[in-house]
């Protein structure tokens, strides 16, 4: 899961253990079950709905069904299609509801979605039947208002995100991949993690190792967790840059602190991010520098 759906399954879990909400409905825009969100089922008070839609759009009528099923005391979305049709919603009365929260989940003005983008930009008109809107960053609540004219100023605000200290400890405890128990001991170990998307950079990872080596920190040694589309490019620029044995590749995993734990330093490469939370989760993991592209403000 990516920073959106942590926070969000956070603030789910939370809100059935407080004993403020009866019920918590989970609904998950999602074209199949992959057991991430289990655990909160467990919790006896939380119901889990998928749409099992092959594509977004076919779970729209689904959603609109569930909000429409309750009155509910909050709802909570962090997705822009998402927090766009809630809001209307209520609007247009289909939704019931004594708060509502809207979560910016990326700097949705600071990316290039190609022919879609001036498309996806007028979901915002729909933005504003809202008790609140999250921004993460100063620079995502500025580039808000200035994009919708200060129309959702007065139901913005810029909170810091939170860190879920329970999976921090869990992670803690948990055996890291074989590959990375046989580093050597005397390398200084950079941590890389997200998703492995052109967005994310990873192959400006490799680059920044290869600096390191050119400069003569040979010490240096690159654990990189997650898999994507980019993968294929990040082994080819592992394989040019001739740095096959400096740098691990752990794929997936679904805590990674235990690999941040063992790290000196952090690496986070994107062009840009809403905030990455994975900055929060190495500083908690106990690395002790992080170094960061001007991604997020």
């Amino acid at each position: 899961m990516g920073g959106a759906e942590q926070v969000t399954r956070t603030l789910a879990r939370e809100a059935a253990r407080s004993g403020r909400y009866r019920h918590v409905d989970c609904f998950v825009l999602c074209w199949s079950r992959t057991g991430t969100l289990d655990e909160l089922e467990r919790l006896g008070n939380v119901t889990l709905h998928y749409t099992l839609a092959r594509n977004e759009a076919g779970g729209v009528f689904a959603l609109l069904r569930l909000l429409r099923r309750h009155a509910y005391d909050l709802v909570f979305s962090s997705n822009t299609h998402v927090n766009a049709l809630c809001s209307m919603a209520r609007a247009l009365g289909w939704l019931r509801t004594r708060r509502l929260v809207a979560r910016e989940s990326t700097a949705f003005f600071d990316r290039d979605f190609g022919w879609a983008t001036p498309v996806l930009r007028r979901f915002y008109l729909l933005y504003g039947a809202q008790d609140l809107i999250v921004c993460q960053t100063e620079r995502m609540q500025h580039a808000l208002e200035r994009h919708t004219r200060g129309r959702l100023t007065a139901i913005t605000r810029t909170l810091p995100n939170p860190i879920d200290l329970e999976r921090i400890a869990e992670g803690r405890t948990a055996d890291v991949p074989a590959a990375v128990a046989a580093i050597p001991a005397d390398r200084t170990l950079i941590v890389w993690c997200g998703r492995l998307s052109a967005v994310k950079q990873p192959v400006r990872a490799v680059e920044t190792l290869a600096a390191l080596h050119a400069k003569g920190c040979t010490g240096h040694h690159l654990v990189m967790i997650g898999d994507g589309s980019e993968a294929a490019a990040v082994d080819a620029a592992i394989a040019a840059a001739e740095l096959g044995g400096f740098v691990t590749r752990c794929g997936h995993l679904a805590n990674p602190i235990a690999v941040m734990a063992r790290a000196g330093l952090g690496l986070v490469t994107s062009d840009t991010e809403g905030f990455p939370n994975v900055v929060l989760e190495m500083l908690a993991a106990g690395v002790s520098r992080v170094v960061s592209t001007d991604c997020a403000g």
